[in-house]
């Protein structure tokens, strides 16, 4: 959702002049078999609440979203 991410930040106070964004997002594949890749489940109210709310430190982990999924090094 770049769209999403660009709207965001050029919404930003102190970003009212600025004339380019390149949003860069990042993705697991979880293809294997739990993929719905039609489905375009993640909306961009789902990616301003994830910017929001984003926070430092440790990230959550869990069997839960794109983790439930997804292989390492396979």
């Amino acid at each position: 959702m770049a769209s999403a991410v660009a709207a965001w930040t050029l919404a930003q106070p102190g970003n009212e002049e600025v004339r380019s964004v390149n949003p860069l997002v990042g993705e697991t594949n979880d293809g294997y078999w739990l993929n719905d890749i039609r489905g375009f489940h993640v909306k961009p109210e789902h990616v301003k609440r994830a910017l929001e709310q984003a926070d430092d430190g440790p990230v959550e982990e869990g069997s839960v979203g794109a983790g439930t999924g997804t292989f390492a090094l396979r």
